[in-house]
């Protein structure tokens, strides 16, 4: 863990939701988060030097993650009883892995009943062409992509893709991301 991310939501995510579920203001899910950073890149510039730096890294690229997807949700079926269908499963990402998210909704198209998209690095390829999923969408009015989040927001809504835009203060930070996450893990599966 580097110390961008000390106790940040990959750690954190599994205590934040334990501790949503114990509370009733989460059901019981299998909440897939990728990690857009898996080298552990570190900028020592701006917050824009790091994006880069992943956005060119090569597995990151080729889409490495999300194409082990299927092994990786037969090994967590292996070790966890949940439901093998949309109805048990969500993904959400940060920044990049925000991208990689929406990568896996467009690739598993039937998987994922719920998309979470906090500061989402997102462009034309990441754009569903039909989609069984719900979009949850944080981004802060300061945030470095916020032009970005606008634009695949009105792409969504201009599609009749089913969306809810958080908005906060702030930019493209884990303040921000710990937010959303708590924001968006109580609005799943409870339909």
């Amino acid at each position: 863990v580097t110390g961008v991310q000390t106790c940040a939501l990959p750690i954190c995510a599994a205590q934040s939701l334990d501790n949503l579920i114990s509370q009733r203001k989460a059901k019981p899910m299998i909440l897939v988060m990728p990690d857009a950073n898996p080298e552990a890149l570190v900028s020592t510039k701006e917050n824009l030097s790091l994006v880069k730096n992943i956005l060119l890294y090569p597995a990151w690229r080729r889409r490495e993650f999300e194409r082990s997807f299927p092994a990786m949700d037969d090994f967590l079926g292996g070790l966890y009883r949940f439901a093998p269908r949309p109805g048990g499963r969500a993904v959400a990402g940060l920044s990049a892995g925000a991208k990689q998210s929406c990568n896996l909704v467009n690739m598993y198209d039937s998987t994922f009943t719920s998309v979470g998209l906090f500061s989402p690095v997102v462009g034309r390829r990441q754009m569903p062409e039909g989609s069984y999923s719900r979009y949850w969408i944080g981004g802060g009015a300061g945030d470095l992509f916020h032009h970005r989040i606008n634009k695949f927001r009105k792409k969504l809504q201009r599609r009749h893709i089913p969306y809810t835009m958080y908005n906060t203060a702030g930019g493209h930070t884990w303040r921000n991301w710990r937010l959303y996450f708590t924001e968006y893990v109580q609005t799943l599966f409870w339909n």
